[in-house]
């Protein structure tokens, strides 16, 4: 998959896991930024980065996601949910959104990221 320089925004409140991903994709060539642990967090890094897309945990330190999920979307950037939750928490105008569930495989990620029309 070609992610060579696509500015990646991972939102993921386990600093452990959230490591693990910005170093896979960084080192599959993506400028990462993050990983965001916090709405607060994703929020500014939205500003400060300008995404072409997002890899959003749902449950964070201080809340959901969706904020940030709402704020891509209007901003068309596509959005990838990695979450242990439920899909049907997530709310109605996000649920076409694409969403895998934890724990994730590196090639199912990958190939998801794949699905995502004008990110890469």
């Amino acid at each position: 998959m070609r992610i060579q320089g696509v500015r990646l925004l991972i939102v993921e409140d386990d600093p452990t896991l959230g490591g693990v991903w910005a170093d896979i994709m960084g080192d599959a060539g993506a400028e990462v930024a993050g990983p965001c642990p916090s709405v607060v967090r994703a929020l500014e890094a939205i500003d400060e980065c300008s995404p072409a897309v997002a890899m959003l945990d749902i449950h964070l330190q201080d809340g959901t996601s969706f904020p940030a999920a709402k704020a891509l979307t209007a901003s068309r950037v596509p959005v990838l949910f990695v979450s242990s939750c439920e899909p049907q928490e997530v709310p109605p105008e996000l649920r076409a959104r694409l969403y895998l569930r934890k724990p994730l495989a590196v090639r199912e990620v990958m190939a998801t990221l794949r699905e995502l029309p004008h990110a890469l």
